[in-house]
């Protein structure tokens, strides 16, 4: 019977598909980790509340809708945006937004939104930025980037430096919370 590929063909094959195997740029996520998607459309680059939808952040997307400060990051800013993840919105008192007033939403989602554009590579050490909700949080970029709340829970920056026209997004994976609302 004829050998469609001579020894030398398979042996390269073989040899290629097991190097590339082994290539990755980074390691796949734990369980505990959520893959977040960097946005891709030109809607994204535009404004905020369009990259937060592409990055698939859903629970934050919807909130944002229902609050109406959706319609506040498609200005023109520049604005800062903490973003939990939806991981992170499960991990709340009670798994959920649900025990919370519509005012205690809206106020732990100023307390994400930051006038100002702050990027991870403009920052050496920390600093106390005040929030829209009239708050203040602690950004940090000492080793890893931080971000702090008022009642001193620190949320990590997953996926950092996500820059619209009209701002920048910090992937985190904790739900900042302002201390009016530290009690949910």
């Amino acid at each position: 019977m004829h050998d469609f590929f001579p020894l030398a063909t398979r042996t390269a094959l073989l040899v290629s598909l097991i190097f590339f195997a082994g290539c990755r740029t980074e390691d796949a996520p734990t369980s505990d980790v959520e893959e977040i998607a960097t946005p891709r459309t030109s809607a994204a680059q535009n404004d905020i509340a369009a990259a937060v939808s592409e990055a698939g952040l859903d629970t934050l997307t919807r909130l944002l809708q229902e609050s109406g400060l959706a319609d506040s990051l498609r200005g023109e800013g520049p604005y800062t945006l903490f973003a939990p993840t939806d991981l992170a919105f499960t991990q709340l008192p009670g798994g959920s937004v649900d025990g919370m007033s519509p005012g205690e939403i809206a106020d732990m989602l100023m307390y994400h939104i930051i006038p100002g554009r702050f990027e991870t590579n403009s920052l050496a050490g920390s600093m106390d930025i005040n929030t829209l909700q009239a708050g203040t949080v602690t950004f940090s970029v000492e080793g890893t980037a931080t971000v702090r709340d008022a009642n001193g829970n620190t949320a990590n920056l997953v996926s950092p430096d996500m820059n619209v026209d009209n701002g920048v997004i910090h992937v985190i994976d904790r739900v900042l919370m302002p201390g009016s609302v530290a009690g949910h």
